[in-house]
């Protein structure tokens, strides 16, 4: 490992539980490099979780150990996990929120996070961030191997995106996320479009997008091309169709929320 650990959690950025984790790690080892990805990921939403684990990993060296808790199963019989993937390690409830970004990095070894050394002390049975998933992922960022956190897992928690579908009248998605400025983030991606529909975007067609009582009328290559009182849609930095309000909040402008019916067509220009 790098001693390298990136943090992402639904508690909320001035939220002590995110001071008191960092705390745990630099206890184990004070050279630990914290990198703090977000602590805003909507509360309890494992789907949340995933997407945005997915979408900011590419960007980390290899040996990072991502340490992730969004955990609405605190407490219960829900696994801690650990999982090994060809350049990064996981941490993190075993609730289906890293399934996505493990099979996205190629698939991964999974352990169960059980070893009582590995833990900072009796766990509570609200706070494993602190208590077990934390000193986790400090012993993984020093060095320490992962078949020390536990005995190997057969069968994770898994959690699968839906998946856009193909209608005769276009594509049919949803939203999967939305970011702090509002901005929501549908699972219809232009490379899947462009690999299993290549001539949806060819000229002379033009795009509609529908969702709720809304249509919009074609993609905007940025933000600002669009009317700050117009909704609009425009390819995101992950490659994802996004709808959004410049300099506005597109969620809650439009009544948009995590599971938003969303549909694309493509009509002739002479339609």
């Amino acid at each position: 490992m790098n001693g390298l650990v990136t943090l992402a959690t639904d508690f909320g950025e001035s939220d002590w539980f995110v001071g008191v984790m960092k705390g745990v790690m630099l206890r184990f080892n004070p050279d630990i490099r914290l990198v703090d990805l977000s602590h805003r990921i909507a509360p309890h939403s494992i789907a949340s979780a995933a997407y945005f684990l997915t979408q900011a990993y590419p960007y980390f060296p290899s040996g990072t150990v991502h340490l992730a808790v969004v955990d609405p199963g605190v407490g219960s019989g829900r696994r801690a996990a650990v999982v090994e993937t060809a350049h990064h390690v996981l941490v993190g409830p075993d609730n289906g929120m890293l399934w996505p970004v493990t099979q996205a990095m190629g698939g991964g070894r999974w352990f169960s996070l059980e070893n009582p050394e590995w833990l900072a002390g009796s766990a509570s049975s609200t706070f494993h961030g602190r208590d077990v998933f934390a000193p986790a992922a400090a012993r993984l960022a020093s060095g320490e191997s992962v078949e020390s956190a536990g005995p190997e897992m057969a069968d994770p928690v898994r959690f699968e995106w839906p998946r856009p579908q193909r209608k005769p009248e276009g594509w049919h998605g949803e939203v999967l996320y939305i970011d702090r400025f509002g901005n929501c983030l549908t699972n219809l991606s232009r490379a899947l479009l462009d690999s299993e529909d290549p001539d949806f975007f060819a000229a002379p067609r033009r795009v509609e997008v529908q969702f709720g009582d809304h249509l919009i009328q074609g993609i905007s290559p940025f933000y600002q091309a669009a009317d700050p009182a117009m909704p609009m849609v425009v390819w995101g930095s992950g490659g994802a169709l996004e709808i959004a309000l410049y300099e506005g909040n597109a969620a809650a402008a439009l009544g948009i929320h995590l599971g938003t019916s969303v549909r694309l067509r493509s009509r002739l220009v002479s339609e």
